[in-house]
This record gives C-alpha cells, sequence and structure tokens, in this order.
C-alpha cells in the first residue's frame, strides 16, 4: 500500500491512477482486522441525543473515555495513570444500562457487553475462563468499553458464597484489573442498583477508580427525558410546547418517576391514542378489562363469593345475564358500524355521479379521499392519552 501511494504520487503528473482520503475511507468500511476477526462485538447505535438527564454523569464519562484519545498530545505530557474504570449506581429505571451503551456510541468505541449472571458456569474453573477471555477479547478490540450489567451478581463480597464460584469471579476480576499495563486502551464500566453487595476490593483506585450516581431524574432532567422520548412520536400542540400545559407540567406531576416510568407512561398514551384512531374505545368498568377478563382484585373473589352467598344457579343467571348484555352491546355497534359505512358508500356515490356530469377526475377525488382518511388516521398523542390510565 505504501509502495502503491508513493508511486502514485510520482506519477501524478503522468496522469495515472490517485489513492485519496475517500479511497481509504471507503476501504475502511467493513474491513475487519485480524485481531477482531474471532471477536464479536455489539453495535452501539445509542447517542446522548436519545436520552435526557444525568448531565453530571456524562460529562464525567466524555473525560474519561474521549478526552485521552481526542486530546493524546497533552494527555502525553502528564505521565498519570488514566482513570479506566467507573461504576454507574442508582435505582433501577434511571438510564444506567442505556448510558453506558450511549456514551460507547458518542465516543466511537468498540463496545462489549456483559450481563452478570451469564459469566458463572457450574464446572470449576469454567467461570474464571470465562472472565480471562472477555478481557483478552476486549484487549484485542482496543479502544473498547467493557460493560458489565448486574455487577453484584457477580462481584459480591467474599465469604458469603457456600459455593466459592463468585469467590473466584472475584479473584480473577482482581487479577485482571489491576496493573495499568493489561488495561491499556481497555475501559471497565460496570453497572449495579447495590453497590453495597459489592467486594470493597474492587472499588478502591486503580479498578474501579469513581462511582457515578444515577439519581432519580428532577425537574429538568424529566423535561429532558420527556423530549427525548417524544422526539420520535406525534404530540399534540399543548404537549410539546415546553411551557405550562405542556412538557413542564407532564414533569412537575410525575415527581418520584424514573426514566423508564416516563417511558411506560408515553407508551401507555400512545396506545391510547392508537386505540382512538381505530375507534375502539369503550369505557371500561374500574377493575376489567377490554376483553371482558378481571383484574387485580376480582380475579374470582367476587365469583366465588356470589356462588358461596346466592348459590351457583344464581351465580350462572348473573353470568349469563351479563353474557346477554355483551352480546347485545356488540350487535347495537357492529349495526350502526354498517349503517355508517352504508350511509358513507352512499355519500361517496352520490359525489361520484356530481363529478362525472361535470367532466371532472373521478380517480383524482378517489385518491384525494384516501388521503385525507390517512391523514385523520395520524396516531397523535394528547393530554386525555396522558392522564387516561395513568397516575397524572
Amino acid at each position: 500500500m505504501i509502495r502503491t501511494v508513493s508511486e502514485s504520487l510520482k506519477n501524478a503528473e503522468s496522469g495515472s491512477i490517485q489513492l485519496t482520503r475517500e479511497d481509504f475511507d471507503s476501504a475502511l468500511k467493513g474491513f475487519t482486522p485480524a485481531s477482531l476477526r474471532n471477536v464479536t462485538l455489539q453495535s452501539s447505535t445509542t447517542t446522548f441525543d436519545s436520552i435526557g438527564g444525568l448531565q453530571e454523569t456524562r460529562k464525567i464519562l466524555l473525560e474519561t473515555l474521549q478526552y485521552p484519545t481526542t486530546y493524546a498530545p497533552i494527555f502525553a505530557q502528564c505521565p498519570l495513570r488514566l482513570r479506566s474504570g467507573l461504576l454507574l449506581y442508582g435505582f433501577p429505571g434511571c438510564g444506567k444500562t442505556l448510558l453506558a451503551s450511549a456514551v460507547a456510541g458518542e465516543c466511537g468505541l468498540n463496545f462489549i457487553s456483559v450481563k452478570g449472571p451469564e459469566i458463572l458456569n457450574k464446572y470449576i474453573g469454567a467461570s474464571e475462563k470465562s472472565v480471562r477471555d472477555l478481557f483478552e477479547r476486549a484487549e484485542a478490540a482496543r479502544p473498547c468499553v467493557l460493560f458489565f450489567d448486574e455487577f453484584d451478581s457477580i462481584a459480591p463480597k467474599r465469604g458469603h458464597d457456600s459455593t466459592g464460584v463468585t469467590d473466584r469471579v472475584v479473584n480473577q476480576l482482581l487479577t485482571q484489573m489491576d496493573g495499568a499495563e493489561g488495561l491499556s486502551g481497555v475501559y471497565v464500566l460496570a453497572a449495579t442498583s447495590r453497590p453495597d453487595l459489592i467486594d470493597p476490593a474492587l472499588l478502591r483506585p486503580g479498578r474501579l477508580d469513581k462511582s457515578l450516581i444515577c439519581d432519580l431524574p428532577n425537574l429538568d432532567d424529566r423535561v429532558d427525558i420527556l423530549k427525548a422520548l417524544g422526539k420520535k412520536l406525534k404530540l399534540s400542540q399543548e404537549i410539546r410546547e415546553d411551557t405550562e400545559g405542556g412538557l413542564l407540567e407532564i414533569a412537575r406531576r410525575t415527581e418520584g418517576f424514573s426514566g423508564a416510568d416516563l417511558q411506560a407512561l408515553i407508551s401507555n398514551a400512545q396506545l391510547e391514542a392508537i386505540h382512538d384512531v381505530l375507534g375502539d374505545q369503550e369505557p371500561a368498568e374500574m377493575g376489567t378489562k377490554r376483553n371482558g377478563a378481571k383484574t387485580n382484585g376480582t380475579s374470582g373473589g367476587a365469583r366465588n363469593f356470589v356462588q358461596f352467598r346466592y348459590g351457583e344457579e344464581q351465580d350462572r343467571a348473573e353470568a349469563e345475564s351479563r353474557a346477554n348484555a355483551g352480546n347485545n352491546r356488540s350487535k347495537q355497534l357492529a349495526e350502526r358500524a354498517t349503517i355508517s359505512a352504508k350511509l358513507e358508500e352512499i355519500k361517496k356515490a352520490k359525489k361520484r355521479a356530481k363529478l362525472r356530469a361535470k367532466g371532472l377526475d373521478v380517480m383524482g377525488d378517489d385518491r384525494e379521499e384516501q388521503k385525507e382518511v390517512k391523514e385523520q388516521k395520524e396516531v397523535t398523542i394528547s393530554w386525555k392519552h396522558l392522564v387516561k390510565r395513568s397516575l397524572l
């Protein structure tokens, strides 16, 4: 390659082929080095734009992972041991796993994600070998982020495991993470909801140097999270406005909600909006589902109580009356839908006849009607969808 480049530069004036930066960029796409051909990597497409809040935690993660590469000449003047391990801890659903994936995608680093329990093996020595293989894969993929999720499940305090498996895993982790030469270009991130269960030897400087809390979002963080969640959805104007009655009001009403809770809130609101578009929204009684099945508290207790109090015949009679009422309701709805469809078809037929009499394009009118129907069926989340079936 070097010989080709030098020859092309010498023969530039003679009109021979020249290699440009675009040629090298195209060649690098999809090219796998020999050291990575037996290594399985996860591609992280998550960025900070898709999550909200945790501004201080983001800043420290970028300082640890991105700065040594971006500002390498400056760091070379300070021959200090760089931080290579971080612990993310906090309440469940506050974005620890998502943040680790996002920082790898933001910094352009390779990403290896490990679920804690998948390392453990019943055979003696197999768990320790899994840990060694993980670090070998990470070293082959440098610069790389090695992320341990549910870290407390594989690195608990030693002396409390009757089998001794986790004790040996902790010892292997201590060996792999100790020493700067073994982790050059490999950054270890660990996430847990119970930092008090992790062995203290792993939390000292030189291993997991710093612990970063992913706390419940405050008011500003909740607004950022709602904005990030709403980027891919169509929100009504009253919600999209960052003023009183908009996202700010939702953030005020969701005090104590985690990021996962806010995502569940938006998902439920989207389902309600879809039901509105489909037109199958019915007034449901408290404690019942859409398909008629009972929810918590009325699963079988009410039926058993009726049998105990009035006997099986009374219970059967009530069940038949409820079934008949439901069937009658279904028939009424079906008849109304049929009549509405027929009336709509009659209106369209009259409109087509008028257009034909005037010599206008009927097919163009049909396309316009289809466009209008499509626009009418666009799912838009409004306040009533957020309030319904939620805690707002």
